[in-house]
């Protein structure tokens, strides 16, 4: 009996909080996005130095230059992965 009290109260205060939690603008006006300082077009990739993380995101950036060749990727790591980086990206 205690069990489907509990759940019942679990889920009414969990439809409360979704309720409540919906954003609405202030004063009425709708607020304008958020803008990011930064340079335009520019793509920053940070890895450590062990192959499992540093693959993923070197077949992401190459994707990202194959698709979109306008934009410019950046590529900070550790030293020892900046033989894979720039054989990988046929950076000079």
């Amino acid at each position: 009996m205690f069990g489907r009290r509990f759940f019942f109260l679990t889920g009414l205060l969990a439809l409360i909080a979704i309720l409540l939690s919906g954003k609405r603008p202030k004063n009425g006006k709708d607020e304008k996005p958020r803008q990011w300082p930064g340079r335009n077009n520019t793509v920053l990739f940070l890895s450590n130095s062990e192959h499992g993380l540093a693959n993923v995101l070197l077949a992401a950036s190459h994707a990202i230059l194959v698709e979109h060749g306008d934009l410019e990727v950046h590529f900070a790591s550790f030293g020892k992965l900046a033989k894979h980086v720039s054989k990988f990206l046929n950076l000079p």
